[in-house]
């Protein structure tokens, strides 16, 4: 998985993951989530 570095299951949302995290950004589509960076804003966060 790209994200957490977990066994990955398949592409999801562009991103080879795992089901753990398909599973999170299946949950954070559907319900509009918005995340704020606890590091000053210094967060890298990468959207496709």
């Amino acid at each position: 998985c790209l994200v957490c570095g977990d066994r990955a299951s398949g592409y999801h949302y562009n991103a080879l993951t795992c089901e753990g995290c398909k599973g999170f950004f299946r949950r954070s589509v559907t319900k509009s989530a918005v995340y704020c960076c606890k590091f000053g804003r210094a967060c890298e966060m990468d959207m496709y």
